[in-house]
């Protein structure tokens, strides 16, 4: 047992899940973190550039698993509808 799988298990008890089914997701999150940054590039459908994978957050409805959008982008849109929706109120 490792120490991921120690605090899986610490953090299951905690929130009342099932051990086994908490320490496969953290496994399977993991796993993705990884494979996410040996992927070299993506391009940003926004800004256009070609940034490392892990400047994309996470969308498991895309096929790579990863936003269209660079994080930078998504949160300047973020920041953008809060503005407007402030002044629109």
């Amino acid at each position: 047992m490792t120490a991921l799988d120690d605090a899986a298990r610490q953090a299951a008890r905690r929130y009342g899940v099932n051990p086994d089914e908490f320490i496969r997701r953290v496994r399977s999150a993991r796993s993705r973190r990884i494979e996410r940054a040996a992927r070299p590039v993506k391009r940003c459908g926004t800004c256009g550039e070609h940034l490392p994978a892990q400047a994309f957050a996470e969308d498991t409805r895309e096929a790579d698993h990863l936003k269209s959008t660079c994080k930078s982008c998504d949160a300047q849109r973020q920041r953008d509808r809060r503005a407007s929706r402030v002044a629109g109120a």
